[in-house]
């Protein structure tokens, strides 16, 4: 008798905490959501892959700037940006890559982007970090053979799936998909940070610290997220 009524209150109790964290949890995002909308809304109308893998405080500090006059916005942005990614903040995410085991054999090739671009060499680390990207995609995913557009896609799916707040996997989907793997045709409009403009020498004018810290985000978001599907789960070829 006196073990039923144990396990009645106890599970009483397990019942009534699990309704509270999930109220709980309901009330934050609610608090939460506004802020969410306009960190992304200002990363993404300033071309950027929003990344939440930085503080809360720089999500809020980027947030405000939603509700700046058009003049002061651009200027702020860029300033709140380059201040947190600095010199040590880039070296710091090299560190975090070297030590995902499917990267290493490719850690040498980040390491002189990581120096370009510290040392403002912009056209040099940009093609890197592109190019590595995809590769590192490939490995991270125990890929084998060639990789084409639609598998590209298809990976990227598989990989970014979470929709959760503050988590941007949706956006970086769109923005590797629509701005880095636009296409584009020599001498004509040529659009910003296509990938394939720029390695197949269409884009002769992409060589900029906005451009570069872009590829930086947008690899660190990719590499990071592959990594935890990886540890967590296994990613279907």
């Amino acid at each position: 008798m006196f073990k039923t009524e144990v396990n009645e209150f106890s599970h009483k109790i397990k019942s009534f905490n699990e309704k509270f964290l999930t109220n709980f949890e309901q009330n934050i995002n609610k608090m939460l959501d506004p802020l969410d909308f306009k960190y992304k809304s200002v990363m993404i109308s300033h071309g950027f892959p929003p990344n939440g893998n930085v503080p809360l405080r720089l999500t809020i500090d980027v947030a405000k700037i939603f509700d700046y006059s058009e003049g002061d916005k651009e200027k702020e942005f860029y300033y709140l940006l380059f201040k947190y990614y600095d010199h040590f903040r880039v070296k710091y995410l090299l560190k975090s890559w070297s030590n995902i085991d499917w990267l290493k054999r490719r850690v040498p090739l980040l390491e002189e982007a990581v120096f370009a671009h510290n040392n403002d060499l912009f056209f040099l680390s940009i093609p890197i970090f592109l190019s590595q990207l995809e590769g590192a995609i490939a490995d991270g995913t125990g890929h084998v053979g060639k990789m084409n557009f639609s598998l590209v896609k298809d990976k990227l799916k598989s990989i970014l799936v979470n929709q959760k707040l503050f988590n941007y996997d949706k956006e970086i989907e769109e923005f590797y998909i629509e701005t880095v793997l636009n296409g584009f045709e020599h001498n004509q409009n040529i659009p910003v940070f296509s990938r394939h403009a720029i390695l197949h020498g269409g884009d002769i004018e992409y060589g900029t610290k906005e451009n570069s810290l872009k590829a930086i985000i947008l690899f660190d978001y990719i590499i990071k997220k592959i990594e935890k599907e990886s540890r967590g789960q296994t990613i279907v070829n």
